[in-house]
This record gives C-alpha cells, structure tokens and sequence, in this order.
C-alpha cells in the first residue's frame, strides 16, 4: 500500500485505489450502500499515435489518431467486463470514445476493483452538465 506523506512530515497509508479516484469521489462512493449502482466513466491507458500534439494535422491524420486511442483502449475491455459481470454491473458504451473513456454503472465496491486495473488511468463522477 502506498504511503502519502502529509503536510506535518507525518504519512498515512493510501489505498492503491485512490490514486486513480478523487477524494471527493471516494467520499460520496463511501456513503453509497455496497448494492447501489451509480455511473462513472473511466479513463483508459491507451497508446497515442504520436506526432505534435500542438502541430497542424490533416483531417486523415487526426482521425487515424483518434482510431489508435480507441483501439488501444479497446484493449482493456477484457479485463474490465470480467470485473463488471463479477459485480453486477454493465458498459453503457460499446467502444471507447475519441479520449479513450468509456461509461460503466457499478457499484461502489466494483468500480475500486476497476481502479486496481493497469489499463484504467482515472476514474471521474459521471456528472450533470449545467449552464453556466
């Protein structure tokens, strides 16, 4: 378990999960029921094409880079449906978007189970978009 060091030189052990979960989001996940489903997004590892980033890119050259992140992401679809259908849960999307997230509902004891995962880099709160 990792150790987090605090701002008194003192440390306190971190669980590996909350590396890749915000405090705020553990929290609330903390106040759930363990059968209660919410939904998140997961972001996933995946390989970038490569290339200038800040640089002017063709249309061909964007969308190509946009197939290697979802197909890069794809790959650790495997490892995360084993760890839904162990915890009741489901993809609400079929393939990873151009970022390289995807959707689940679960509840809160699986999506830390998905935060264990190599390929799951974070885990967001699915939120409301409101006007500003």
């Amino acid at each position: 378990m990792p150790l987090m060091l605090l701002g008194n030189g003192m440390s306190q052990s971190k669980e590996p999960y909350e590396e890749k979960i915000s405090a705020s989001f553990s929290a609330k996940l903390s106040s759930l029921r363990p059968e209660q489903k919410l939904v998140a997004i997961l972001v996933l590892h995946s390989k970038s094409s490569g290339g200038d980033p800040g640089g002017k890119r063709s249309r061909a050259r964007r969308l190509r880079s946009i197939d290697a992140v979802r197909n890069s992401a794809e790959e650790a679809f495997h490892d995360i449906d084993q760890v839904l259908v162990r915890s009741g849960g489901r993809r609400l999307t079929s393939h990873p978007d151009a970022l390289g997230t995807v959707a689940v509902e679960i509840t809160p004891t699986g999506l830390r189970d998905l935060a264990l995962l190599d390929q799951v880099t974070a885990i967001l709160e699915d939120q409301p978009l409101s006007s500003l």
